[in-house]
């Protein structure tokens, strides 16, 4: 959506009115939009006639009637010639570029102009203010009063207003136009929304200007300078500048003021595209008259504003490996977004008010579908996390999920996720803070109880987060084997024992039937025992780094490096520039062990190595080789099956790890073929494949 503003200006004469702007009374003119040009007219005590000329579509600004002006333009007669001084405010989308033409005067037809100086003209632009024998300033000096009162005030746009232009003629009768061009202005047809403006014929007090610019600023979601308070009608603050020192953007309000004839019941703010926050009670409508929702009482309201963070869902370097720095969310935990925003009710009834929050999740969405596999999308959802402690004065904390409340989406709409029934501030405390997270509907966290490094037998304590009491737990081994369950469980902490060492699954189920299962390891040396090295490495440009600690989980390990049994390293990373056969011992806090050997050849692709070796390149990385059976008997046939992208020769080479060629074989033109053979010795070997684009390498054991 474009830019926005409240635009105000200086003219004069008190009218009272049951319902006025703000409370204000003595406004000459009050044009509101209707649903249909029977309901768009002055509602003030003159009742001028405002005509409609060309194309004026019906369109919406938040939630609340607009004309849409596309080439037409509203028009009225008006007598600007004896007008000394007004004040007029105006709603209006800002044009991307240009001046265009918001308000311009001019006399009517067929009048004699002489030398006289009883004409008042003004043009009223996008950038500029024209205006004849009347002062720019209002009553007050100083410059911090009249900001406020100007649009350039306004965070949205920055407006001059300093320049006067004085026209001749003789007096008469003015009509003034609404988004027609004003040539002498050098000003075009404004292109865009307005959907209210008010004219006084006298100029208002500080007071009084703040009461009316709230009030359009409420009705149409824009949001006021940091400087600027919100007032109602009675000009009470309810919403004070103090809470714009972290939570001055994008403020919307809903609420009710009768003496403005305000009855806000939904709202997003016109600074956003996106409609990023919706607030609105009862079920959201396609517009503001037709949201059946009320409000009990009058002079209550309930205001939102962000403290401008960002929007994606955050993730902790502390956690991201630093070899994976784009590892992203998909990791079952949970991220928060940077954004938080301050919600604050006013009035002695406002913290009963039931609403229903919406929140587009376009972007969190996208970093979902990216960082999970499809078959995991309905696990992760967008939580809305509230800090009922949090006050005006700084982003909360949402990271104990004991002193928050959180909610999962009652439904998605388009882009939109929707939290109901939720009110605010229910400890009187004047604020709450509410923000988003991206994560599993349930967390599960499995600890595995400190083991001594020969213990065959170990017991996990389970701890859930969010799912809906009661669980039932089911813990299957390897071979899908039920080993011990419980069910009907009440509370979120349960513990399983004597769970012998090995590989599991636990599967739990809460009492919506929402169900997740997390694979974890019991062993005195768990987050350890997966493959610390590859089975080969070659050393490319003279040398190659090991990083053992890629796959491990568990904390506080440490490393030692062996060549030949000789300590040659002690961190988890090691660079080594000759080949041969490297052993790494890993030690976890225990001081239980687990080792691991590979073995580095010479680079295939140095000049003058009898081996001419393959040109790397990643094209070819589909490229594989998958050994079976493996491990293999003694004298037992194993098959090396090869898969490649195309047809081509192949090398197969088998070393010992002493680093010996036990075997050596070319096969020619093999895409997708077999391979046979039998080794006699137990140990450890090494296949290596190699094609002219690829090198791919195996670990066999022969018992």
């Amino acid at each position: 959506m474009k830019n926005l503003s409240i635009l105000f200006i200086l003219i004069l004469s008190p009218i009272a009115f049951s319902q006025t702007p703000g409370g204000v009374q003595g406004e000459d003119i009050w044009y509101k939009t209707g649903e249909d040009a029977a309901h768009s007219m002055d509602y003030g005590p003159n009742s001028y006639t405002v005509s409609r000329q060309g194309t004026l579509p019906f369109s919406l600004f938040n939630y609340n009637h607009s004309v849409d002006f596309q080439g037409g333009y509203l028009n009225f007669n008006y007598s600007v010639e004896d007008m000394k001084v007004a004040t007029i405010f105006m709603v209006y989308t800002n044009p991307e570029s240009g001046e265009q033409s918001l308000l311009h005067s001019d006399w009517a037809n067929g009048i004699d102009q002489g030398t006289g100086n009883n004409e008042k003209k003004f043009s009223y632009t996008t950038k500029t203010l024209v205006k004849e024998d009347f002062s720019l300033d209002y009553p007050e000096d100083s410059e911090e009063e009249v900001s406020n009162a100007l649009v350039n005030t306004l965070n949205w746009f920055d407006f001059e207003s300093a320049h006067i232009n004085n026209s001749t003629g003789t007096g008469g009768e003015s009509t003034v136009f609404v988004g027609k061009a004003d040539p002498s202005a050098n000003a075009s047809a404004f292109n865009g929304l307005i959907p209210e403006f008010i004219i006084y014929r006298k100029a208002l007090s500080k007071e009084e200007r703040q009461r009316v610019e709230s009030y359009l600023a409420i009705k149409y979601g824009i949001t006021l300078t940091a400087g600027a308070d919100y007032f109602n009608s009675a000009y009470e603050e309810i919403w004070e500048k103090e809470n714009n020192t972290v939570f001055g953007n994008r403020i919307i309000a809903i609420g009710r003021d009768d003496a403005s004839n305000l009855y806000q019941k939904q709202s997003t703010s016109s600074h956003t595209e996106n409609k990023e926050i919706i607030l609105n009670i009862d079920e959201l409508a396609g517009n503001n008259d037709l949201n059946e929702g009320t409000f009990e009482d009058d002079q209550q309201f309930i205001f939102i504003g962000d403290n401008n963070g960002s929007t994606e869902a955050e993730t902790d370097p502390e956690t991201i490996p630093e070899t994976d720095p784009e590892a992203g969310i998909g990791d079952w935990q949970l991220h928060f977004i940077g954004r938080v925003w301050l919600a604050h009710p006013y009035g002695s009834s406002a913290d009963d008010i039931v609403t229903e929050l919406r929140y587009n999740a376009t972007q969190l969405f996208d970093q979902i579908h990216q960082d999970y596999d499809e078959e995991y999308w309905d696990d992760i959802t967008v939580w809305l996390f509230i800090n009922r402690s949090g006050d005006e004065q700084e982003a909360a904390d949402f990271s104990d999920f004991n002193q928050v409340e959180h909610y999962m989406p009652d439904a998605t709409e388009g882009n939109h996720v929707v939290y109901k029934g939720l009110s605010w501030d229910g400890n009187l405390t004047g604020f709450d803070q509410f923000t988003f997270a991206v994560g599993p509907k349930m967390l599960v966290d499995i600890e595995l109880q400190e083991m001594e490094c020969t213990d065959t037998l170990g017991t996990i304590d389970v701890e859930l987060t969010f799912g809906e009491p009661n669980f039932d737990f089911s813990i299957y081994d390897e071979n899908d084997n039920l080993v011990d369950s419980e069910i009907d469980w009440a509370t979120r902490n349960i513990s399983f024992n004597n769970l012998s060492n090995g590989w599991y699954t636990l599967k739990v189920e809460d009492a919506t039937g929402y169900t997740r299962e997390v694979e974890f390891e019991v062993s005195p040396t768990a987050g350890m025992n997966e493959d610390l090295l590859e089975d080969g490495y070659a050393l490319i440009s003279g040398y190659v780094t090991l990083d053992a600690s890629e796959h491990v989980t568990a904390e506080n390990v440490t490393y030692e490096w062996f060549a030949e049994s000789v300590s040659i390293g002690n961190s988890a990373e090691i660079t080594l520039d000759k080949p041969g056969t490297y052993e790494v011992v890993a030690t976890n806090a225990n001081g239980c062990q687990v080792s691991d050997t590979t073995l580095v050849t010479e680079d295939p692709n140095r000049p003058g190595h009898q081996d001419e070796g393959p040109v790397r390149d990643d094209r070819w990385a589909g490229e594989s080789i998958r050994i079976y059976p493996n491990p293999t008997k003694v004298n037992q046939a194993f098959t090396v099956e090869i898969n490649l992208i195309e047809e081509q020769d192949v090398n197969i080479q088998i070393f010992d790890f002493a680093g010996s060629l036990l075997h050596h074989e070319e096969l020619k033109e093999i895409k997708n073929g077999q391979w046979t053979h039998r080794i006699f010795q137990p140990g450890s070997y090494l296949i290596i494949v190699t094609t002219p684009h690829h090198q791919l390498t195996k670990k066999l054991i022969i018992e």
